[in-house]
C-alpha cells in the first residue's frame, strides 16, 4: 500500500510516517527533542494470513521467525535498530515497572515482569507494550528527563494504571504532571465497543466522573484516558489523543474484536536518545 492510499481523519493528531517501508503512527515533533516514539500499524512486515503483515507479537500464534523479522524492521524504522527492548507480561492491572538498568540486547520473546506500564530515565532503551483494541499511551517528561508507556484496557483503566504511571514517572523525574506530555494511540472506538453493565460499574468505582464515557452500554476508552490524564495534572494541550478506531481501520490496524484470536497486535514503542 502506498502512502497516498492512507487517509487519516482531519482531526487526527498522529502523523502517518513511512520509514524503510514500514508505516508508523507518530506524535509530531517528539523526535526533534530526542524522543523516539511510535505506534506500529499492520503495514511493512512479513507476516501472512490473518497476521498480515507487521505483527510484532507471538501471543496469537504467528510464526516466530516472521515476528522476529517484523520486530527487526520495526525497531529499525523507529530509529533504534540496536537498542535493547524492555517488554512486560501484560495482565490488565495497575502495576508499573521501573526500568533502572538496561535489559539484555534484543526484543525478548518472553517477558517475565508482570506489569501494564513501564517508566525509565535510561537512554538507549526502548519501552514497549502491545495491544489490539486496548489503549496504548506514551508519556514523556519535558527536556528528555524520562519516558513511559502504558497498556490500558478497561480493567487497567478501572484499576488506575494510567494514574499510577503518571505518578511513577513524576517521582522518577522529580517533576510535576504539568511537565508531562502524552500521546494516546489508536484503540477501539465507543461505537464498536458495547459492554455489559458490570464494566461501567467497575470503571465508575474509581472514576465517578466518567458517566459520559461509560454511557449507553459502551465505553469510550480513549476519551477516558485523555480525561484521566487531564484530571491527574497534565495540561490539555499536552495530550494528543488518536481517534482512529482499531476495529474500523481494517487496512491499517489490527483488532481483536474484529478478527478474533488470530489477530496481530499494535506495538507502542518509546525511547530516549542520548543527549550530546
Amino acid at each position: 500500500m502506498s502512502t497516498a492510499a492512507i487517509l487519516l481523519p482531519p482531526q487526527e493528531p498522529l502523523a502517518i510516517c513511512w520509514h524503510q517501508g514500514v508505516a508508523l503512527l507518530q506524535p509530531p515533533s517528539w523526535a526533534d527533542d530526542g524522543v523516539l516514539a511510535a505506534f506500529s500499524t499492520r503495514l511493512g512486515g512479513v507476516s501472512e494470513g490473518a497476521y498480515q503483515s507487521m505483527n510484532p507479537s507471538l501471543s496469537s500464534g504467528d510464526d516466530p521467525a516472521k515476528v522476529a523479522e517484523n520486530r527487526r524492521r520495526l525497531l529499525s524504522a523507529v530509529g533504534a535498530p540496536a537498542w535493547p527492548v524492555a517488554a512486560i507480561h501484560q495482565v490488565h492491572g495497575a502495576d508499573v515497572a521501573v526500568v533502572s538498568q538496561a535489559p539484555a540486547a534484543g526484543w525478548p520473546m518472553n517477558a517475565l515482569v508482570q506489569a501494564d506500564a513501564q517508566v525509565t530515565r535510561l537512554t538507549g532503551v526502548v519501552l514497549s507494550v502491545v495491544v489490539a483494541d486496548c489503549v496504548p499511551v506514551l508519556l514523556r517528561a519535558k527536556k528528555g528527563q524520562g519516558i513511559g508507556v502504558v497498556h490500558a484496557g478497561w480493567r487497567g483503566t478501572a484499576a488506575g494504571v494510567t494514574e499510577a504511571a503518571v505518578e511513577e514517572l513524576c517521582r522518577l523525574c522529580a517533576c510535576g504532571p504539568d511537565e508531562l506530555e502524552a500521546a494516546i494511540g489508536p484503540a477501539i472506538g465507543p461505537e464498536c465497543y458495547p459492554v455489559g453493565p458490570e464494566v461501567g460499574r467497575e470503571i465508575l468505582k474509581n472514576h465517578a466522573w466518567a458517566l459520559a464515557e461509560t454511557a449507553d452500554g459502551r465505553v469510550d476508552l480513549v476519551s477516558l484516558q485523555a480525561e484521566i490524564l487531564r484530571r491527574h495534572g497534565l495540561k490539555p494541550a499536552s495530550i494528543l489523543a488518536s481517534r482512529l478506531c482499531t476495529r474500523c481501520a481494517e487496512q491499517l490496524l489490527f483488532s481483536y474484536r474484529r478478527d478474533g484470536q488470530a489477530s496481530g497486535r499494535i506495538a507502542a514503542l518509546i525511547g530516549l536518545q542520548k543527549q550530546e
